[in-house]
């Protein structure tokens, strides 16, 4: 669990930004890109490519 910023938080903060999302890595606190490097990435890549099929989407209007 993330000691510095809490779920509900993170919740309230992703809330206020379109297209965003908050995951929850089971056991990883703040630094997930360091306690969890491999799905950390693994969720970074999935919203790139949701990003870039909007993207493409909304260019082809």
């Amino acid at each position: 669990m993330d000691l510095l910023t809490r779920p509900e938080l993170q919740k309230e903060m992703a809330d206020l930004i379109p297209n965003a999302k908050q995951v929850v890595i089971p056991g990883v606190g703040h630094g997930e890109n360091q306690e969890a490097l491999k799905e950390h990435e693994k969720h970074v890549l999935s919203f790139y490519e949701e990003v870039e099929t909007m993207n493409r989407v909304t260019t082809k209007k």
